[in-house]
């Protein structure tokens, strides 16, 4: 089987990681956020900032899912 080297490595060193903190989860988080606050590097967020108007199509799906809701009708499942 073929092996990726670099997985590999990015597996050893999170094991390595994840001991250090006896495996808790939040001091990772912890030991993450203060290391991203020391950073130089600037932080992205891909939270939208403004909440975007819905389209016309999801506005009409929208109304056409709630009217059939109070109709009683049953949609079909997915």
């Amino acid at each position: 089987m073929w092996k990726d080297h670099i997985v590999e490595d990015v597996r050893r060193v999170r094991k390595q990681q994840a001991a250090r903190f006896d495996y808790d989860i939040y001091a990772i988080l912890a030991d993450a956020r203060q290391k991203q606050k020391t950073s130089r590097h600037k932080i992205v967020s891909f939270i939208c900032s403004k909440k975007k108007k819905p389209s016309r199509a999801a506005q009409s799906l929208s109304s056409t899912l709630k009217s059939a809701q109070g109709r009683g009708t049953r949609l079909p499942s997915t």
